[in-house]
């Protein structure tokens, strides 16, 4: 499964479950800020927290 399909879904889901796989997604992607999948990733995820109300 590639990140971008559970980004899909996680706008869909609420529970706790998947608000923990955000999490560690978000926490093991950021040593790879300078790479730009990376950065791109990271700012579907900004959009989705902030979406779902979340801190970014």
């Amino acid at each position: 499964m590639r990140a971008g399909s559970f980004l899909d879904d996680h706008v869909r889901l609420s529970a706790s479950r998947g608000r923990e796989h955000f999490v560690t997604m978000r926490r093991r992607i950021r040593p790879s800020g300078k790479v730009r999948a990376a950065r791109e990733l990271t700012a579907r995820a900004r959009e989705i927290a902030a979406m779902k109300g979340r801190p970014a």
